[in-house]
């Protein structure tokens, strides 16, 4: 049983995507992984900058799901109480809550479905690609 693409392997197709946007579009796709060298040191910090990144145009949120997909999904935007997401699952929404790294939730508290901070990946879309 598959428990689908690993973090390495998205990175990899990132570089991919970026190419042939590029290559036949003229778009450049600008990725950042924000808590790719440290964890979150409040509960709400990768909320908030999930939420700080899509307020700006020509952007998006790859995140990988654990616990009850184990998978990618892209989050669209939220409202007050959660996550919009394009996701092959049909999975429409998480609660906010999901984005709140394990350690900051109370056990008996903790949801399934869960978001890892070092698995989020910042999308930018620039249309006049960097030569």
């Amino acid at each position: 049983m598959s428990e689908g693409l690993s973090l390495y392997g998205m990175i990899a197709l990132t570089h991919v995507a970026r190419d042939h946007m590029r290559d036949y579009h003229d778009i450049e796709l600008l990725f950042r992984r924000p808590f790719a060298l440290g964890r979150p040191t409040e509960s709400d910090q990768t909320l908030h900058t999930i939420e700080a990144h899509l307020a700006s145009a020509n952007t998006a949120v790859l995140a990988a799901v654990y616990g009850t997909l184990n998978h990618w999904c892209v989050v669209k935007q939220f409202d007050e109480h959660r996550a919009y997401l394009f996701d092959s699952d049909h999975q429409l929404h998480l609660p906010k809550s999901a984005f709140q790294p394990q350690e900051f939730i109370e056990e008996g508290q903790r949801r399934r479905a869960h978001l890892q901070p070092s698995s989020i990946i910042l999308l930018n879309a620039v249309s006049d690609p960097i030569k």
